[in-house]
């Protein structure tokens, strides 16, 4: 059996279909977890030129995202998918307590740039599909510019 481990999705890749064709296998989000210390912001440049989400530290913020276990396979078909961020170490809470988990961040921000509706309506989508607070997802609208 091949070893698995976790990865903390926190972007687009919430919306399970669109993780499926990213990982080229439907899986399963084991569970709802939380990033302590951290944000997003929509700093991560794209080909296209628009903003995808990124992680930051800040002290007394949190990320919602959810956990899933991915092979090694389903990694290198996500990096692919993710080009300019680098896979990350983290350390995550849920329910069943704290876990280490692997996640995509970008150490190259940019200024200026704005995320797509599709975009964020996709994480919008995600975070609902996921049961993340209201408060939460407008906080995200709001970050990303994107009022309502």
């Amino acid at each position: 059996m091949e070893k698995t481990f976790l990865y903390f999705a926190y972007g687009s890749s919430l919306k399970t279909d669109l993780m499926a064709f990213r990982a080229n296998e439907v899986l399963q989000a084991s569970e709802n977890a939380t990033l302590k210390d951290f944000t997003i912001h929509f700093d991560h440049l794209n080909a296209d030129g628009s903003a995808r989400a990124n992680l930051i530290i800040a002290p007394g913020e949190i990320v919602l995202g959810v956990l899933y276990p991915i092979t090694e396979l389903h990694h290198e078909h996500l990096a692919e998918t993710e080009p300019g961020y680098n896979l990350v170490e983290i350390e995550v809470e849920t329910n069943s307590g704290k876990h280490k988990a692997l996640t995509f961040t970008c150490n190259n921000s940019h200024q200026g740039i704005s995320c797509s509706e599709s975009y964020i309506r996709t994480i919008v989508e995600g975070a609902r599909e996921h049961g993340f607070p209201e408060e939460y997802i407008e906080g995200l609208l709001n970050k990303a510019g994107k009022l309502g």
